[in-house]
């Protein structure tokens, strides 16, 4: 799961995306910026759980 979201969240980011999404409705631009916020918080929430799982485990 962590790495589809990373997956998605490079993909989201491409400048093919950003062209499809210039030409989308206001509404969906709108859903879209406060989405990937949303997102973004819960990618780096994830990630420190993942790095202090991997520290207890030994693994970094």
């Amino acid at each position: 799961l962590h790495g589809v979201t990373q997956n998605l969240s490079r993909l989201f980011s491409t400048e093919a995306f950003t062209e499809v999404l210039q030409g989308a409705p206001p509404e969906e631009r709108a859903r879209w910026e406060r989405d990937r916020k949303l997102l973004q918080v819960a990618n780096t929430a994830r990630d420190a759980r993942f790095r202090k799982a991997a520290s207890q485990l030994g693994l970094c």
